[in-house]
């Protein structure tokens, strides 16, 4: 919505201010995204999760706070890890295929205990655009036994916040 300006001269000087400029690092919007949808795997290799948000950043030169809160459940066989990580698109934040933005051990009192615990990512992201951005979980088995990422007991989430430049 545009904001109308009086200037000293009353009317003659008035104006409107379509855009309003935020100081650098002020909250301009915040999208949320939940999940309760279990994801289950013994990849190696990251796959997809059911949690997400989309954003659109207002200006090329504004950031986006990923904060991510998830469940990670696995049965404990000799020690693996559920490792996670947020891809914006098709592009890992962690930094590529081996590395990832957390790490939760699968510590537990015997032989086929399982965990349930939960792990949270925060990263800063310059998306460099305009255009709406996915901003997902991934998760991979650091061993390759079986390993899931949210379920229908624990709701796992992710806020994005749009930060200005």
């Amino acid at each position: 919505m545009p904001i109308s300006t009086i200037g000293q001269n009353g009317l003659a000087q008035s104006r409107i201010l379509t855009t309003v400029q935020q100081p650098a690092g002020a909250v301009l919007q915040v999208v949320n995204g939940t999940s309760i949808t279990a994801t289950n795997t013994s990849s190696t290799s990251f796959v997809s999760t059911s949690l997400f948000a989309t954003i659109t950043p207002t200006s090329s030169a504004n950031n986006v706070l990923i904060l991510c809160s998830y469940a990670a459940f696995g049965l404990y066989n000799g020690g693996d890890y559920c490792i996670g990580t947020i891809f914006r698109n098709l592009t890992n934040l962690g930094g590529g295929t081996y590395s990832a933005l957390s790490s939760t051990g699968s510590y537990a009192w015997g032989l086929n205990q399982g965990y349930d615990v939960y792990t949270n990512i925060m990263h800063l992201d310059a998306p460099s655009t305009t255009s709406a951005q996915t901003y997902r979980l991934y998760i991979k088995s650091y061993a390759g036994q079986s390993i899931y990422a949210n379920d229908s007991a624990w709701r796992s989430s992710i806020t994005l916040l749009e930060i200005a430049g």
